[in-house]
């Protein structure tokens, strides 16, 4: 994978909140986040590693070329939503 790019699980982890609320009991204040949504474009990166494992890497567009023909810029949309309880039991 070209060193410009990170790993694409690693992108995803970091975009998810650690807690999907904020308490502060001491001001009675509590606020959650139950669903959000990023879109953005992004270059991508696909190789195989030396196992022969697919890796796909992602970054942000490096470069803004004005020319006739532009880079061809995929998308990332990332959404997470924030359930209740679990079907599990």
């Amino acid at each position: 994978m070209d060193e410009a790019f990170l790993p694409l699980e690693g992108i995803m982890a970091g975009l998810a909140p650690v807690s999907a609320g904020v308490r502060d009991d001491d001001l009675g204040v509590y606020s959650y986040i139950d669903a959000f949504e990023i879109e953005s474009p992004v270059e991508l990166d696909i190789s195989h590693d030396e196992t022969g494992t697919l890796r796909i890497g992602s970054t942000p567009p490096l470069y803004y070329v004005d020319t006739s023909l532009r880079p061809s810029y995929h998308r990332l949309r990332f959404r997470a939503v924030l359930t209740e309880g679990s079907d599990a039991g």
